[in-house]
């Protein structure tokens, strides 16, 4: 019987569920309602628990602004492909 080398497990990014507030264009400014367990604020959030969000994907904010505000869902962070950044990015939207 094999053992698994502790320094290959890969742990998934975290996620966290938001509520949109405020879009503009590929970028949305949401309200975190759900952070990873154990975390009290994650990267990138602010003192008022909101955080910036891109749509990478380009069609989770393909829609009326107005028709998004107060929409619920999820991100991970993941690395940028251009910049190598790490960012929030959006994974799941619920529909209207």
């Amino acid at each position: 019987m094999g053992f698994r080398n502790p320094t290959c497990v890969r742990r998934p990014p975290p996620i966290v569920r938001f509520v949109v507030e405020e879009v503009d264009g590929d970028t949305a400014e949401v309200t975190i309602s759900r952070r990873p367990c154990g975390v009290s604020k994650v990267d990138g959030e602010t003192d008022y628990g909101t955080l910036t969000v891109y749509d990478a994907l380009g069609c989770m904010l393909d829609e009326d602004v107005d028709d998004l505000i107060d929409r619920a869902g999820y991100a991970t962070r993941l690395d940028d492909e251009y910049s190598g950044d790490c960012r929030w990015e959006i994974i799941s939207l619920c529909c209207p």
